[in-house]
């Protein structure tokens, strides 16, 4: 029982029947921590694994590496990878699981300094790197957009025993290069494969569709299918955000008609957030608004947020309010549907109202975060926030920041009205 919820990730049903065995003294094993943790994946389980750590190391099965292993993972993927470094370096011996866990933590989390530095602490300790570790790296720097690191392991794929025309590398890699804006590179590998499965079509498709390119996305579906390979829903996700992207409505409908007509997979949220975005940016909100009431499912925070960015644009009102309403009940503690609610207020002069917005902030105890990027420089991932001066370089930092973007505007300028424009622009800056 246990390890059907560690499989569905059924974390408080599992502490359930956990608390049924003991009251049945039915005295748990190594299983069935293991299976306990394993179910104890996402933030909001973390207090019951520790709860499930605690027990185990009251029996004293704490020290089994494969044990050690899954607690690990489970710190790791709730978003407490300091605990699970604790335990990685209170190990007496490692195996290749323990470090590549420990390494994955790091990469889901961004942190790809970390990540590299185990790792190369792995390869010099005389541990072999598996697939899963690779895959673990290559997943970590398209997530933190570390290119020049995802390059490096791209480079020594053969040296680890892991072929670079495997499928699971190649498709792993087409979504790196893509995440990290290098979707030429991305395509290469793409073209060079000697076997191609339904995710590296689509994993290609997704990639097209990030970076903007999406004629080729649109394109690369239709060979797809001409070739004979069945898109799954994820392909039909990326040819949807292809044309929300590109603003064409008609093959948006086309798609999104055609997935459940011709291959029976139901529109999930994702897919209806998706036409509601691109219902939205041709300004055509009523019809979004039409088509979420119409959902089988119940709208989530993602339809409804897309819905109300597009009315931001358009300066709906009415429409926004509606949208703005379900979000503050389906979320009433994040701050970004007010921020774009008082933003839709403010542009429209409706001064009370937006008032009323901040006023409501205040009692909620809401706070918006300031935003934040990361760069990799040198080897390095550098982390800044708006308005940030911490950085020992802010001065240089935000010298050439004010260049590129009085060049930015210089050309936008150029580009709309001329060169007498432009002159006029740069006197008042």
């Amino acid at each position: 029982m246990f390890k059907a919820y560690a499989i569905f990730g059924e974390a408080f049903e599992a502490f359930g029947f956990y608390r049924l065995m003991l009251r049945e003294e039915f005295k748990p094993d190594l299983s069935t921590f293991i299976n306990l943790a394993a179910s104890c994946q996402k933030p909001d389980t973390l207090t019951q694994g520790r709860l499930i750590h605690s027990q185990a190391i009251c029996l004293g099965t704490d020290q089994d590496i494969e044990v050690i292993n899954t607690f690990i993972s489970m710190y790791s993927k709730s978003g407490d990878t300091c605990s699970a470094r604790l335990l990685f370096d209170c190990m007496p011996s490692r195996t290749c699981v323990s470090w590549t866990v420990m390494i994955s933590g790091y990469a889901e989390k961004g942190d790809m300094d970390e990540a590299l530095a185990l790792f190369n602490a792995m390869t010099i300790t005389g541990v072999s790197p598996d697939l899963v570790t690779l895959l673990s790296l290559i997943s970590g720097c398209g997530k933190s957009g570390s290119l020049e690191i995802g390059k490096w392991i791209d480079a020594r794929t053969d040296t680890y025993g892991c072929k670079r025309d495997n499928v699971m590398v190649c498709n792993a890699l087409i979504d790196m290069y893509s995440k990290c804006g290098s979707v030429t590179e991305a395509r290469d590998i793409f073209d060079n494969m000697t076997e191609k499965t339904v995710v590296s079509w689509t994993t290609m498709i997704a990639g097209y569709a990030l970076n903007g390119v999406f004629l080729e996305a649109l394109e690369l579906f239709n060979k797809m299918i001409d070739l004979g390979y069945k898109p799954n829903h994820i392909t039909f996700l990326a040819v949807l955000q292809a044309c929300a992207h590109s603003g064409s409505l008609e093959k948006g409908w086309e798609y999104f008609l055609t997935m459940e007509e011709v291959y029976s997979i139901s529109p999930g949220l994702d897919h209806y957030s998706c036409m509601v975005d691109l219902l939205g940016r041709k300004g055509k909100l009523e019809e979004a608004l039409e088509l979420i009431r119409n959902m089988s499912a119940k709208p989530d925070a993602g339809i409804w947020g897309a819905l109300l960015s597009a009315c931001k644009i358009h300066r709906n009102v009415e429409v926004a309010e509606q949208a703005a309403e379900c979000l503050f009940n389906l979320e009433p503690e994040t701050a970004a549907a007010y921020v774009e609610m008082a933003n839709i207020y403010a542009a429209a002069g409706m001064w009370d109202r937006f008032a009323k917005v901040r006023s409501m902030m205040k009692r909620r105890k809401i706070k918006k975060y300031p935003g934040e990027s990361v760069i990799h420089v040198n080897g390095k991932n550098h982390t800044f926030t708006v308005g940030e001066r911490d950085h020992a370089e802010h001065e240089t930092i935000y010298l050439v920041l004010d260049g590129l973007s009085l060049f930015a505007r210089d050309e936008h300028i150029l580009r709309k009205d001329g060169y007498a424009e432009q002159s006029y622009e740069l006197r008042w800056v």
